[in-house]
């Protein structure tokens, strides 16, 4: 979770500066540069690498996910050669 959050928060600072950026581009009346396009590139690759951690708190280890509640099928525990007979 440390790990996940430790991406996060950078890469919300880094989206912070890019949007300033864009906003003094805009202001200036200028073109879109390929300085811009690779620092934007790298703040997509810091947001896929930070969606990638969360993901994994979620679906490996279960973080903020209810449980689901045992169905009476699978807390009833029979061996082979005790098999009800239905």
């Amino acid at each position: 979770m440390i790990n996940h959050r430790n991406w996060a928060l950078p890469t919300a600072a880094a989206i912070f500066l890019l949007a300033c950026w864009s906003v003094w581009r805009y202001i200036k009346n200028e073109r879109i540069s390929l300085m811009f396009i690779i620092a934007l590139l790298v703040v997509e690759g810091l947001l896929l690498s930070t969606a990638w951690r969360g993901r994994e708190l979620v679906y490996r280890h279960g973080l903020g996910v209810m449980s689901l509640p045992q169905s009476a099928k699978e807390l009833e525990h029979h061996h082979p050669d005790q098999m009800p007979n239905y």
